[in-house]
């Protein structure tokens, strides 16, 4: 990559050219727009029209100027095969224009500097009736990698004599006696970039010589017939059927029919039903179907390749997936679990997308006993922190993602900076479900070392628990746990936690308990989605739900409202009483809330899913024991 630009909201762009892929991103309740640039296919460099071939190698086809850059060092991409056409000269009256010169070969490439130029020639135009020397008639030449391929040589004119100009292939001599055809393979080349043109007719006449082409000469003219252009050459490391993919589709029906069975920079003839397609490097004739007298020449074109099973890696650590993956072809993956770091080699990798959610609180205990009705909360999901991903509004403006610590340069929903080197990688751990005590809240997860650039995914709140002495609050926490509330106090009211940072950036509020009735039920806790919900009497409140997250892979949290979309982070179910059933936790791995008597034995909260920092289910009573919160995650993603 070659840097960055902003949009209006701050999302940054991958640099190459190719077609951006546009995605929602966001922290909680914040929506912007990122462009990730992946070619999709594995390229070491960029540059031109991006193909994978099919058959082991990358292709970039240049049909304009450009830049090939290749973005790897050596030991990925060392050398690349090319061909490169020059643009046909045209013809004039008789003689045909010659087809442009056409070299092919393979060359060293490094990626210091990394930057090859490439020029892609035109065509020359007729003069009209100018009776002008052949050669202003030539093709304009095409360069890369500090090679030249000659344009074609302009053809002879009748009636004034000339003969056909040279180049990388010549032009066809004109149609009067004597009128020689251009001389090709100027400047001379091994392997020759082309051939000379035809002559004008012996002993004389109106009739041309054919210009030359890069697979054989042109014909010469008989005093009753136009000589034929040279044919093109057919390059089978470059195939139509590949290059084509390139070809502007208003191109395609001129240039597929001739290029494809005929090679590249054929020559031109009078007085032929052949036109002269861009990037063909064909020489310029006389077409009769339509009429198109003193037709013009082809523009060239430039051709790369190099193979693909150079294996080369960007960066180290976690579970990696390929670019290979059919979930997210072009595009590298790193999975983090437990702890670990991630290592960057390649110093071209500016900026990655990430996804980190820390620990999901614990689900609150049950009351000691039966006289002491308490349900415990919900536990909170963990922070949820991401470059891409959905959200539910539309943001005016950009938040800090950590306003406690201003000058944190990290913002939510943006590309994160990296460079060459080391970044640890914390997965917070879940919380403990309380045993006669509120959830412990889960801890951090952070990409990075501590400062202005690291990434900080806060710990989901704890669910709450009552001692039976007072209503009890749930704990703050990236998503808040849900309130829990004893039996005999209906006018009061046990609010869930709070999120943590404010205004809601990385998850939601917890569920309260329920406001009236002589035994309450316990407030779900808040998801990365949505907040707790409240409790409805005496039944319980469901946890939030998750986030929607784009970079989540299909074996990883739960699923989505769609095919290929995953939830995380959602919150727990709190518990709970006088026998309801319990209450589910949140899409995203929160764990279900436990149930109270009447009725069978009280029930346990249900654990959070691994790694999705969802929260754990509060617990019924007698003395019940919440369900653990889900260890957070860390997904890293950047192109290939």
């Amino acid at each position: 990559m070659a840097g960055r630009s902003l949009n209006s909201f701050g999302a940054k762009n991958w640099a190459p050219n190719s077609p951006a892929t546009r995605y929602n991103v966001s922290g909680r309740n914040r929506e912007f727009y990122t462009f990730e640039n992946a070619p999709g296919i594995g390229a070491y460099a960029t540059g031109g029209t991006i193909i994978d071939g099919g058959d082991g190698y990358i292709y970039h086809i240049f049909t304009g100027n450009g830049t090939f850059a290749v973005n790897r060092p050596p030991a990925a991409i060392d050398s690349v095969d090319y061909l490169i056409v020059a643009g046909g000269g045209a013809i004039f009256y008789s003689g045909g224009g010659g087809g442009g010169g056409l070299l092919f070969g393979s060359i060293g490439v490094s990626n210091s500097p990394g930057s090859y130029p490439i020029s892609v020639g035109g065509g020359a135009s007729n003069p009209g009736s100018n009776p002008s020397p052949a050669a202003s008639r030539n093709g304009s030449p095409s360069t890369a990698f500090g090679l030249t391929a000659a344009g074609g040589g302009g053809g002879g004119g009748s009636p004034n004599n000339y003969s056909g100009g040279p180049g990388g292939s010549g032009g066809g001599g004109g149609g009067n006696p004597g009128s020689s055809g251009g001389i090709g393979n100027i400047p001379a080349t091994i392997p020759k970039q082309g051939n000379p043109g035809g002559f004008g007719p012996s002993p004389g006449g109106v009739y041309g010589g054919g210009g030359g082409g890069a697979g054989g000469v042109g014909t010469p003219a008989t005093p009753s017939t136009n000589g034929l252009g040279g044919p093109g050459r057919i390059l089978p490391g470059f195939p139509s059927s590949i290059v084509r993919k390139a070809i502007p589709a208003p191109l395609l029906p001129s240039w597929e029919p001739l290029v494809g069975p005929g090679g590249y920079a054929a020559g031109g003839s009078y007085n032929s039903s052949r036109t002269n397609p861009a990037n063909s490097g064909y020489g310029g004739g006389y077409t009769t179907s339509p009429v198109q007298p003193n037709n013009s020449g082809g523009s060239g074109i430039v051709c790369v390749r190099y193979k693909k099973n150079a294996a080369y890696s960007r960066a180290t650590g976690g579970t990696i997936e390929p670019n290979t993956h059919p979930e997210h072809p072009g595009v590298w993956r790193h999975i983090f679990t437990s702890p670990g770091t991630f290592t960057i080699s390649d110093p071209t990798l500016q900026y990655i997308d990430y996804l980190a959610v820390g620990g999901g609180g614990g689900g609150g205990a049950g009351g000691p006993s039966v006289p002491l009705q308490v349900a415990g909360g919900g536990g909170g999901a963990g922070g949820f922190v991401s470059s891409i991903h959905t959200s539910d509004t539309t943001p005016t403006s950009i938040p800090e993602a950590y306003p406690w610590n201003p000058g944190y340069s990290v913002r939510v929903g943006e590309q994160y900076p990296v460079s060459a080197g080391s970044y640890p990688i914390v997965i917070g751990t879940g919380g403990n479900g309380g045993s006669s005590s509120a959830g412990s809240n889960g801890t951090n997860t952070t990409i990075g070392n501590p400062g202005a650039n690291q990434i900080i995914a806060v710990g989901g709140g704890g669910g709450a628990y009552s001692p039976g002495t007072a209503p009890a609050t749930g704990s703050s926490g990236g998503s808040g746990g849900g309130g829990s509330k004893f039996s005999g106090i209906p006018a009061s009211l046990a609010p869930g936690g709070a999120a943590s940072p404010s205004p809601l950036i990385q998850g939601n509020t917890g569920g309260s308990s329920s406001p009236s009735g002589p035994v309450s039920g316990a407030g779900g806790g808040g998801g990365a989605g949505a907040i707790g919900s409240n409790a409805p009497g005496n039944a319980s409140g469901a946890g939030g739900i998750g986030q929607i997250a784009v970079l989540c892979p299909t074996g990883y949290g739960t699923p989505g409202p769609s095919p290929g979309y995953r939830y995380l982070a959602g919150g727990g179910g709190g518990a709970s009483a006088l026998g309801f059933g319990p209450a589910a936790g949140g899409s995203g791995g929160g764990g279900a809330g436990g149930t109270s008597p009447p009725g069978p034995e009280g029930t346990a909260g249900t654990a959070a899913t691994t790694n999705t920092g969802g929260g754990g289910g509060g617990a019924g009573y007698p003395a019940k024991i919440g369900g653990a919160g889900g260890p957070g995650i860390v997904i890293i993603q950047y192109p290939e």
